[in-house]
């Protein structure tokens, strides 16, 4: 699912890391206070017990252009199990391969004269 902000792009803010740092020059102070307050135990606490606040401060830490801490990080995703190659290739296929798509019947744009499309000149009676 997408998010909000990147459906309504009068919201939509800049994805890069430390984004925030180059606007604003007062970021960077805010920055260092906010990577001293993470790393108080009670800042650990709370994110530990609120799955609210790390939603909130992980982009802040990239916009900020700050390491997440390990109390912000999340889990890696699991991917599906991929059968190997060698398998899909020796695995029968039961399904029917497409048709080709259809001929397109008129140019998307009309075909102007050029120097291969000229009329021959008229001939002389």
């Amino acid at each position: 699912p997408r998010h909000r902000a990147a459906r309504n792009p009068a919201v939509a803010l800049p994805r890069r890391a430390a984004w925030l740092l180059a606007p604003v020059p007062e970021a960077s102070a805010v920055a260092g206070r906010l990577r001293d307050l993470l790393e108080t135990p009670e800042a650990r606490a709370l994110i530990a017990s609120e799955p609210r606040a790390g939603r909130l401060l992980r982009p802040l830490c990239r916009a900020l252009g700050l390491r997440l801490p390990a109390c912000l990080r999340l889990p890696p995703r699991s991917r599906p199990a991929v059968a190997p190659a060698k398998a899909r290739a020796a695995a029968p296929t039961t399904a029917t391969p497409h048709p080709a798509p259809a001929p397109r019947l008129s140019p998307r744009r009309p075909v102007r004269p050029g120097p291969l499309h000229t009329r021959a000149p008229p001939v002389p009676s």
